[in-house]
């Protein structure tokens, strides 16, 4: 099965400073975990760690509150 997560666009997951604590985590934790079985797709900020099955999408954030994808 193909999954697809949005991340913030502020984080990186796991987040480097806190990697045990509050959203990031956990969203990075269900990544891990659906990830040995199925294919999951992550759109996220760059210095998140890629999927081992599936790919990673870089966002950025721009000033008027959109989020491009790279």
């Amino acid at each position: 099965m193909r999954i697809g997560f949005v991340s913030t666009y502020h984080n990186a997951l796991p987040p480097p400073w806190r990697p045990f604590y509050g959203g990031e985590s956990f969203y990075n934790g269900l990544v891990r975990n659906l990830d040995k079985n199925h294919e999951v797709h992550l759109f996220a900020p760059p210095g998140s760690d890629k999927p081992k099955n599936g790919k990673l999408y870089y966002i950025h954030h721009t000033e008027q509150g959109a989020i491009n994808i790279a």
